[in-house]
């Protein structure tokens, strides 16, 4: 049995509005409910004691009364999640045209929909937060259903963050403006370059965002039509965190199931044509020497060509993020930008940069440095001890 600290229980017994008394003994805290003399729980303070781990199941099953939940393995296993680490699910799901068994899944379309959802979040909310709460992606698993449904949770964890003092949490608001603005993405106008450009440019999206999903080599789309034979939709969700979301409204706990049936790739010169767009309105100058540009990666070609969008210039934080590259780099230098791209973490380069207003930017940089080089992607998939 996964063993859960004795501070995990405090906190959610805490957050959860019951109160704390000590036993006689000192060796237990009676944790009771503020409306009910009879609804109480025992917390052992050793995790050495003999009946730790027969409290722990009790308490689990407790958390989960409390929170109004059945009492199953599936909200069981909720549960345990958030005492290892308080998170929110990213729900992928792929729905089948026929019962298949779970090996005839397309597990390239599962592995880029996981990827690129995951990716497209974390640059969502890089971009939000300007990278000042760092995100942890965690505890990926594949489900299987009777009637063909492949359904991908993917666990979003913030990293040292020990307390959520809003309410909603910053991430509940994120991830559900994220789901908003793939929604938006699902629904754009694919006539022509034109029309790609006006719907993107007058729903305020971002192009890298909305390359994740439909650039025409790699993205969701391109995957879910090469596979269209065999699969009825793809869609993408999100999950609340029962606990820190527990005093929420209803509406704020339930999180819009987004259709990706409609998504269709678009081909480079759609994208080309945006990009330009793009640059052709951003109004934004700026010239700095010898300072610090905080970026998080787009995009990498061969030729060791490399594109931002750059979040912050010295002191300056930038409304809304432009767009800017360098030239060809050193390999060393290239290794950790394609890291970076990764993991969608950012950036904090010392340089140079010259915006000038409908421009591309160009930057050039005399120092790197990785703002959290302990972030990682999908390479933690395992529940913390």
């Amino acid at each position: 049995m996964n063993i859960i600290s004795i501070s995990s229980f405090q906190d959610v017994f805490q957050r959860i509005g019951l109160i704390k008394s000590k036993s006689k003994s000192g060796n237990y805290e009676i944790w009771k409910s503020r409306e009910r003399d009879d609804l109480f729980t025992v917390l052992p303070l050793a995790k050495s004691s003999h009946d730790y781990e027969y409290y722990q199941e009790k308490n689990v099953e407790f958390i989960n009364y409390l929170l109004g939940l059945v009492y199953n393995e599936e909200n069981k296993e909720e549960i345990l999640s958030q005492l290892n680490g308080y998170n929110y699910k990213l729900i992928n799901r792929i729905q089948t045209k026929e019962p298949y068994s779970q090996e005839t899944v397309p597990y390239r379309l599962a592995d880029v929909l996981i990827n690129k959802n995951v990716n497209a979040f974390l640059y969502f909310f890089n971009q939000k937060t300007k990278g000042k709460i760092p995100l942890g992606i965690k505890n990926i698993r594949l489900n299987h259903t009777q009637h063909g449904s492949f359904v991908i949770p993917v666990s979003i964890e913030l990293v040292g963050q020990e307390t959520f003092p809003t309410i909603p949490s910053q991430i509940n608001k994120t991830l559900r403006d994220y789901l908003d603005v793939v929604d938006l993405i699902s629904g754009l106008d694919m006539s022509n370059e034109e029309k790609f450009a006006s719907s993107v440019l007058e729903n305020d999206l971002d192009s890298t965002l909305v390359r994740n999903f439909i650039d025409s080599t790699s993205s969701v789309a391109f995957y879910k039509k090469e596979y269209s034979d065999f699969i009825q939709n793809v869609s993408i969700s999100g999950r609340s965190n029962p606990i820190l979301d527990y005093q929420l409204e209803r509406k704020y706990k339930n999180f819009p199931e987004v259709s990706l049936a409609q998504l269709q790739p678009a081909s480079v010169e759609f994208f080309e044509y945006l990009e330009r767009k793009e640059t052709e309105r951003d109004e934004q100058a700026i010239y700095a020497v010898n300072t610090t540009i905080e970026v998080i990666v787009d995009a990498l070609d061969r030729g060791g060509k490399v594109k931002f969008s750059v979040v912050a210039v010295g002191a300056q934080r930038i409304d809304k993020p432009f767009k800017a590259s360098i030239d060809e780099q050193p390999q060393v230098r290239l290794n950790e930008f394609a890291s970076a791209f990764i993991t969608g973490e950012v950036l904090e380069l010392n340089g140079d940069i010259r915006k000038p207003k409908h421009k591309l930017g160009k930057i050039l940089v005399h120092e790197l440095k990785r703002k959290n080089p302990k972030l990682t992607l999908l390479d933690d998939i395992t529940e913390k001890k």
